[in-house]
C-alpha cells in the first residue's frame, strides 16, 4: 500500500438511536459477537463495536444533539449507515489526497488517538457522496 492509499475496510458505522436496544438486537443474530459499550474522549458518542461475519460494525449513538451523528438522526430517525472507516498506512498523507479532491477534514486536522492506539482524522460527507469517511492509521 502507498502513503496515501486508502485501505481495507476496518468498520462500518452505523448511527443508532438507543445504542442499548441495538446492542441487544444484534446479540441475537446468529454468529454475532457485541463488545462492551466504550467511549472516546473529547466526543459525544456511546459505541459498541459488533463482530459479524467478518465484518466490524460500530454502533454509535450520540448523547449530544449537536454532533453528526445526532445530525444524521434528526435525517435518519431509525439510524443507519453514518460513516465507512478504512485503514490507512499514513492517515496524514491519505486525508491530504481526499482534500485536494475537494474533501474537508472534519474536527482537528491533527489525528486523535483513540483507545486501541489508531491515529484518526475524519473526512466530511459532502464531499464523499453523503457518507463520513474515517481514516484510521495503526499505531
Amino acid at each position: 500500500m502507498s502513503k496515501n492509499e486508502i485501505g481495507l475496510l476496518h468498520h462500518i458505522g452505523l448511527a443508532v438511536p438507543d445504542l442499548d436496544i441495538a446492542k441487544a438486537y444484534y446479540a441475537k443474530l446468529p454468529g454475532a459477537s457485541v463488545g462492551e459499550e466504550f467511549t472516546i474522549p473529547g466526543l459525544a458518542y456511546r459505541l459498541a463495536y459488533v463482530e459479524l461475519g467478518g465484518t466490524r460494525l460500530e454502533l454509535v449513538q450520540p448523547t449530544t444533539t449537536s454532533s453528526t451523528a445526532a445530525r444524521y438522526l434528526d435525517l435518519h430517525p431509525d439510524g443507519g449507515v453514518y460513516h465507512i472507516a478504512y485503514l490507512v498506512e499514513d492517515v496524514r498523507a491519505s486525508a491530504a489526497t481526499l482534500v485536494e479532491q475537494g474533501a474537508a477534514i472534519v474536527g482537528p486536522s491533527e489525528p486523535r488517538i483513540e483507545g486501541d492506539g489508531h491515529h484518526v482524522l475524519v473526512v466530511d460527507a459532502t464531499k464523499t457522496h453523503g457518507t463520513i469517511i474515517e481514516l484510521r492509521q495503526a499505531a
